[in-house]
């Protein structure tokens, strides 16, 4: 009786550290830290042509230019919140919300949606894909871009502030 109740007790013990096991691992499957810090917005590219930040790129009419301010950030916390200064993320209504990073089977680069606190049920969502390595071995560059229905990619190109 004595040995069945330490077996019964072992195997109940380790079932549970299994178990913790697994619901830690999830969660760090899921995220993937390459995103995660501040990134300063170095240039935009339109197809082939690049401009610098700060700077402005005309584009036809009736469109405005674009435009690269110094300065400008997206900060991407690993609780899945972000803040930041570019009006396209912000729509004019807010500067932080929340993100998520889908990977679709078959594709290349990964699906990054961004959610304005302020903007309601209107989330943005760019592909996104990092260039080099740090020191730390954490992306350099992170390219988000998008590719409109008139074939034209629309790139932002940012680096990361800090290793």
């Amino acid at each position: 009786m004595n040995s069945t109740i330490k077996r019964l007790i072992g195997a109940s013990g380790a079932a549970a550290v299994v178990a913790g096991a697994a619901l830690m691992a999830a969660p760090a499957a899921q995220a993937d830290g390459s995103y995660y810090g501040t990134w300063t917005l170095t240039a935009w590219k339109i197809n082939s042509k690049e401009i610098k930040c700060p700077g402005k790129l005309p584009v036809p009419p009736p469109a405005p230019p674009i435009s690269c301010k110094a300065g400008e950030y997206l900060e991407l916390k690993s609780n899945y919140e972000y803040k930041t200064n570019l009006s396209i993320f912000r729509d004019g209504k807010g500067d932080d919300g929340n993100f998520d990073v889908i990977r679709f089977p078959h594709s290349d680069a990964a699906t990054i949606v961004f959610a304005s606190s302020e903007a309601g049920n209107d989330p943005r969502a760019y592909q996104v894909k990092f260039q080099g390595q740090t020191s730390a071995g954490t992306p350099k560059k992170m390219v988000v871009f998008l590719t409109g229905a008139s074939g034209n990619t629309f790139k932002m190109i940012f680096r990361r502030d800090a290793d």
